[in-house]
C-alpha cells in the first residue's frame, strides 16, 4: 500500500459516478459543495476511496424510510487540514449507536432483507477505522436519530503547497 498524492476532487468525482445510477433510482437528491482548489493529500488512495464509498454506502443506507432524502458531501480545507464531509437526511444513530459503530460486527441494518432493506455485517465503518488510523486521519461524527449523520474525514496537509503561503 504505497503512499501517494491524491487528488481528492477527482476520487470524489469518479465514485460519484460510479454511484450516480444508484442514487437515482433511490430518488436520492444529491449536493455537492467541492471546493476547486483543494489541494493534493499524501495517503494510500485505496484507503482513500474505501472511506468515502462506505460513508457514502452508509449514508443512502439509512434513508431507506426517509421522506426526505438528502446526500450532501463537500471539501474544505484551511492551511491545516483537508475535510471530506458527507451527511444524510437518515435515521440517525442514538449515543449508544455511536459509541459502538466502528466495533468489529456491529450494525444496525438487519442481516437479511425481504423488501429491499439494505442489510449489514458490521464490517464497514471497522475497515473506515482502520483505514483512517493508518492514513493517521480522524473521523468526527455527528448524529442525532431520526434527523441524520454527518461523517467529516479530516485529513492533515502535511506537505501541502500552500503550508509557506504568506497572504497579507
Amino acid at each position: 500500500d504505497e503512499i501517494i498524492s491524491i487528488d481528492v476532487n477527482e476520487m470524489i468525482s469518479d465514485i460519484l459516478k460510479l454511484k450516480s445510477n444508484s442514487i437515482q433510482m433511490k430518488n436520492i437528491e444529491l449536493r455537492t459543495n467541492i471546493n476547486e482548489m483543494t489541494p493534493e493529500i499524501r495517503g494510500i488512495f485505496g484507503d482513500c476511496s474505501m472511506i468515502v464509498e462506505n460513508l457514502l454506502d452508509n449514508a443512502m443506507d439509512s434513508m431507506f424510510n426517509s421522506d426526505k432524502k438528502i446526500l450532501s458531501i463537500e471539501t474544505s480545507y484551511d492551511q491545516d487540514e483537508l475535510k471530506i464531509i458527507i451527511s444524510d437526511t437518515g435515521c440517525g444513530m442514538n449515543r449508544n449507536e455511536m459509541d459502538n459503530m466502528f466495533d468489529l460486527y456491529f450494525t444496525t441494518k438487519p442481516k437479511s432483507s425481504y423488501n429491499g432493506e439494505p442489510v449489514g455485517t458490521g464490517i464497514g465503518l471497522y475497515s473506515v477505522k482502520r483505514a483512517a488510523m493508518r492514513n493517521n486521519w480522524q473521523i468526527r461524527v455527528f448524529s442525532e436519530k431520526n434527523k441524520g449523520s454527518k461523517f467529516e474525514l479530516i485529513m492533515e496537509l502535511e506537505h501541502s503547497k500552500y503550508k509557506n503561503e504568506v497572504t497579507l
